[in-house]
């Protein structure tokens, strides 16, 4: 059925070109007839030159005019197009077509042409027609609370009189998005009006309509590849989240990224305490789900890598003249044999937090305030 299809194709294609042959033949016959018997001297030749047979050539610019620049100065659109006077081009190349991409990568504009006004014996004259993004005479933000408006207000880069683009407009969503995502909502939409308040200075008003989404609770937390510790005991680690249970009452578990990225740092925290200095997580994902019938919760999945258990084999100091390697061991808080316990060796090596029993410290506290210490952890 589709060769058949194609075969009437072509074969119509072969009429209609057999038509315009037969048609042309006979208009070059009848043309050349009317030149025979015709005695008029002035006649008109018609050069058609296809663009991709041209050879390209070089041209100096020798001026640049700029039409439709409205608040932005017209010195600088030459000036960040690259085409400025004296430079020499390219054309047909792609000199021009850089030109554009340069001027659209500022955002300021909505719509480019550079077209070729004349050329001379030593030049080419161009003109630069641009097309300004509109500019923000004002935005309101609906679908939410007066101290979320306030709030949020804060956070959006929205400047009266800067230029509206698809990317400015992007940015205001995302952040809006952002900030209702980081109080637990989910699903959050927000629509962009875009009002005309001035048409003769390209004045426009955005209408942020929001629908914030919903609060959801997490109310499952699992993991894989977790060979040493059980889950509830995870769970603790986590910290800064937690599962949604009836004993809860007093405060909602929403799922926060901020609140999040934290766990994900204690957990690998837990771990490191414990002699696992190599763990990893190595997927993670956080989605919604039905946990009954007509209600919805977060279901939290992370997968684990957790290498080996290191103990500590020997303790050895080098170059220490003032306090002894009994007196460094002691302060480090490790000996020989112990489950290697990161957090600790970091917190007794270097002064961190309100942590000032440390070698460092020992030192500083001796005078010797351009102290150095250089570690050295072998597998």
């Amino acid at each position: 059925m589709v060769f058949s299809n194609r075969l009437r194709i072509n074969l119509s294609f072969l009429k209609i070109s057999l038509f315009f042959l037969i048609s042309g033949m006979l208009l070059l016959y009848a043309g050349a007839v009317i030149a025979q018997d015709s005695n008029a001297s002035d006649t008109t030749d018609l050069d058609l030159v296809n663009p991709l047979q041209q050879r390209a050539q070089q041209y100096t610019i020798k001026g640049i005019e700029v039409k439709g620049a409205q608040t932005v100065r017209e010195s600088f659109i030459p000036s960040t197009s690259g085409l400025t006077e004296g430079t020499t081009i390219t054309i047909p190349g792609d000199d021009i077509s850089q030109a554009i991409r340069r001027l659209y990568r500022t955002g300021l504009f909505s719509n480019i042409e550079i077209n070729k006004k004349r050329t001379t014996v030593d030049g080419i004259y161009l003109e630069i027609v641009v097309e300004e993004q509109p500019r923000l005479a004002g935005y309101e933000l609906k679908g939410i609370g007066k101290s979320e408006r306030e709030d949020l207000k804060k956070r959006l880069s929205l400047v009266t009189g800067f230029a509206v683009t698809k990317s400015a407009k992007q940015q205001s969503r995302n952040t809006i998005k952002r900030f209702f995502s980081d109080k637990g909502y989910w699903n959050t939409k927000v629509n962009i009006k875009t009002t005309v308040t001035d048409s003769v200075r390209n004045r426009v008003r955005l209408t942020y309509n929001i629908d914030p989404g919903k609060k959801l609770e997490i109310k499952d937390i699992r993991f894989r590849g977790n060979d040493t510790f059980e889950e509830k005991d995870l769970r603790k680690a986590l910290g800064t989240i937690k599962e949604d249970r009836w004993w809860r009452i007093f405060s909602k578990k929403l799922f926060k990224q901020k609140k999040y990225e934290e766990a994900r740092k204690n957990l690998i925290s837990y771990y490191k305490e414990r002699g696992f200095r190599d763990v990893r997580i190595v997927d993670d994902s956080v989605y919604v789900y039905n946990y009954k019938k007509d209600k919805k919760g977060i279901r939290v999945r992370i997968t684990l890598e957790e290498g080996p258990k290191y103990f500590v084999r020997d303790i050895t100091w080098e170059g220490n003249t003032v306090y002894s390697d009994e007196q460094l061991t002691e302060t480090l808080g490790l000996a020989k044999g112990d489950v290697f316990n990161h957090k600790k060796y970091e917190n007794n090596l270097k002064p961190t937090g309100q942590n000032e029993n440390n070698v460092k410290s020992m030192y500083q506290n001796a005078g010797y305030l351009f102290f150095q210490i250089q570690p050295n952890i072998e597998v």
